[in-house]
């Protein structure tokens, strides 16, 4: 019954991106040598500005970077909250689009602003890299499967170590760099 609601929830996220996509107000409307991220693509300003300072300060938010696109995917980040109260999260949501595989990032910037904001991007990013160095991860079931193998934890939510410390990495660095509070 969950895995039913999940798929109706996901249908109508991949409408609204393809029509928010169709409006020419996300990044991703452009064409991709005129996008600055031409792999990681939001509507918002605020996240658009934080992927802005990770990447010119981060050389980890880099490596990030450059691993969705070696990778063949398109990471969505977007404004939103998260279950369980979290700040930002990884959507159990995948979605093919040629030989792309498309991820979707969810960020709360009121629950995390400045240096946490872009560590939280970070983070997630570290997750959705994962996701795309494996080939088999095409849909819900498989990514479902990956996350439950790879990043289980007590209770209903998955995490790895190899994220938190990407997410505090992107944190320290960017904060070195003076490019956020």
């Amino acid at each position: 019954m969950r895995s039913l609601e999940f798929r109706r929830r996901s249908g109508l996220l991949f409408v609204i991106m393809a029509v928010t996509l169709g409006t020419g107000r996300a990044q991703a409307a452009a064409p991709e040598a005129a996008a600055p991220f031409p792999r990681l693509r939001s509507s918002s300003a605020v996240v658009a500005e934080a992927i802005s300072a990770a990447v010119a300060a981060s050389p980890t938010f880099q490596r990030l970077t450059d691993a969705v696109a070696a990778g063949g995917g398109l990471v969505f980040i977007e404004e939103g909250v998260c279950a369980r109260g979290v700040s930002a999260c990884l959507l159990l949501w995948v979605q093919r689009n040629g030989t792309d595989r498309m991820l979707m990032i969810r960020v709360d910037p009121k629950k995390s602003r400045g240096c946490a904001l872009v560590a939280s991007i970070g983070h997630e990013l570290h997750h959705a890299v994962d996701v795309l160095n494996n080939p088999k991860v095409v849909d819900f079931p498989t990514l479902y499967s990956f996350a439950e193998r790879t990043g289980k934890t007590s209770g209903p939510r998955f995490e790895t170590q190899a994220a938190i410390a990407a997410g505090i990495a992107v944190h320290n660095e960017v904060k070195r760099a003076g490019r956020c509070r």
